[in-house]
């Protein structure tokens, strides 16, 4: 665990809600354990300003779980 940034599961919830996605609370834990957090620090640490930060996050996270529903979709 990093401590330049943390992904939590509201993360997740705002990707989820910004999509009109709406997941049991298990699911979301699930998602959110799957996610590849230093990937997204990465992403983050590359931006200065913290609203880009943020928006950088967000949008990985989003990017990370299109990814994992299409593998599953095949």
């Amino acid at each position: 665990m990093s401590l330049a940034w943390e992904v939590t599961e509201e993360d997740v919830e705002i990707v989820l809600k910004r999509n009109r996605v709406q997941v049991s609370n298990s699911t979301l834990s699930e998602w959110h354990s799957s996610l590849d957090c230093d990937k997204i620090e990465k992403v983050v640490l590359s931006c200065v300003d913290f609203d880009a930060q943020c928006d950088a996050a967000l949008n990985e996270i989003e990017e990370q779980l299109k990814e994992q529903l299409s593998q599953l979709k095949g």
